[in-house]
């Protein structure tokens, strides 16, 4: 027990000197923090072309040598990946020289409609995120006004990732109450209930997925529920709608502040005091913006988010599109920081299930009831066919049993939805992608003849 707390403490030491460095580095000059990307570009190809079956194949097929590749360009060489390849064949891109039982074992169910996908995390890249994270975080402390004696709260589900890991970092180091004092609540506590304990507790700052927070606000407003509302709300995981912000820090005079970051990437970029986009860490994370056929779009356009993650080495992805659109500023940001600016971030967001009961609940939490069968879907879609009417639109993994898949996913969602809600399940070989790739997780469609109310549907 000693030795452990010794090691806390020297974790603890380690980060929060490197953390001094961090909070320097979105002002370093821009070609000083282009100099540490292509370091790690060349490091990072090192490694996969080593150790890692997919690049090395890939590489090898298109007669590339690792020295090729030296900057955030180049890797557009390499080729374009997305979630149905990594959810497919995790074990690709995982490095022969991590051993799985050796690293923190991440699954993310993204927001984009893909199924349940795991990217292995060493040990050392998650410490370094957490070093990481000082950039953003002197934002916060900034907007909070304090960065000692903070009173959080938690709105993420227990079993999600985002807490998986801060339990993880929080084996790793020693917080002391007196900094940050948290309380973690599930994210379905009644809207009067959460209203209720934030009037109670009165806490500085609260986490959620950013529909959670859209949709508690407009609750609050409409309900016309006495609200003292946190100096900061912070929002992840999904998108807040500009009409949903403007009602949160114009109605009630809570900041809204958000990162964005994914499991597999990390921190990718996080709001300044401006909130007028993401500034990227275009050296943690190589960032471009792509059309259909994956051609880096210009400044000011909108496409599909491309990331090649430069320090976790046991799983490593590499121009990785990510389902989410977005578009580059054209010019920096006021504020002094010189990391690039994302000034649009489209997509990622949670739609409202309207269910039988007159209840409406986020499409994520449906998700979240169905994690554990996602392994075995490449790809899924909610479609709601009425008021209560759901069919399950889903892609299967390569030799799964239909019939088991879809008793068990009617099964999961009705008990995370109401008594008077009927799901179906719908097999199909692929599902068709919108504007610029992107897959729509939830769609609404008029019912069709015989479809609502089988125990699942007919394969394609």
């Amino acid at each position: 027990m000693a030795t452990r707390w010794v090691v806390r403490w020297a974790n603890t030491a380690r980060i929060g000197w490197r953390g001094r460095r961090e909070r320097r580095i979105p002002y370093w000059p821009e070609e000083r923090i282009l100099r540490r990307q292509r370091a790690r570009i060349r490091a990072i190809v090192d490694h996969a072309y080593r150790t890692v079956p997919f690049y090395r194949e890939a590489m090898d097929e298109r007669g590339l040598r690792p020295a090729e590749i030296r900057s955030a360009e180049d890797l557009a060489r390499l080729p374009l990946i997305d979630a149905g390849a990594l959810q497919r064949s995790p074990e690709a891109f995982r490095s022969s020289r991590y051993e799985p039982r050796a690293c923190l074992e991440l699954y993310s169910t993204g927001t984009s409609g893909s199924g349940r996908r795991l990217a292995l995390w060493d040990v050392d890249a998650l410490r370094s995120k957490l070093a990481h994270g000082e950039r953003d975080r002197q934002v916060l402390y900034g907007l909070l006004g304090k960065t000692w004696g903070q009173r959080r709260l938690s709105l993420f589900h227990s079993a999600s990732t985002t807490q998986k890991v801060i339990r993880f970092l929080h084996d790793q180091v020693v917080v002391p109450r007196a900094r940050a004092d948290t309380t973690y609540l599930e994210p379905e506590i009644p809207h009067e209930d959460l209203a209720e304990w934030i009037n109670r507790h009165r806490p500085d700052v609260v986490y959620s997925y950013g529909s959670h927070a859209e949709q508690f606000f407009r609750y609050v407003a409409d309900r016309r529920i006495p609200l003292s509302p946190p100096r900061v709300w912070v929002y992840g995981a999904d998108a807040l709608s500009p009409e949903g912000r403007r009602r949160i820090e114009g109605e009630f005079g809570c900041r809204v502040h958000s990162t964005y970051q994914m499991v597999e990437a990390g921190r990718v970029g996080f709001e300044c005091e401006r909130g007028d986009g993401f500034h990227l860490n275009i050296d943690l994370c190589a960032v471009r913006i792509v059309d259909l056929q994956g051609r880096t779009m210009p400044s000011g356009e909108t496409g599909e988010i491309v990331i090649s993650n430069l320090y976790n080495r046991a799983t490593v992805l590499l121009n990785y599109r990510t389902g989410d659109l977005g578009a580059m500023a054209g010019a920096p940001c006021s504020c002094g920081r010189t990391l690039p600016l994302l000034e649009r971030l489209e997509g990622r967001t949670s739609d409202l299930l309207h269910l039988a009961d007159g209840r409406e609940i986020l499409d994520h939490m449906l998700i979240h009831a169905l994690k554990e069968e996602l392994k075995d879907v490449l790809q899924l879609q909610i479609v709601e066919t009425g008021i209560g009417r759901f069919t399950l639109r889903v892609v299967p993994a390569r030799d799964v049993d239909r019939d088991a898949l879809g008793r068990a996913l009617i099964r999961e969602a009705a008990r995370a939805l109401g008594d008077g809600d009927r799901v179906s399940v719908e097999f199909v070989a692929s599902i068709p992608r919108g504007a610029l790739g992107k897959l729509r997780r939830v769609v609404r469609e008029p019912a069709t003849p015989g479809e609502i109310g089988r125990p699942e549907g007919a394969g394609a």
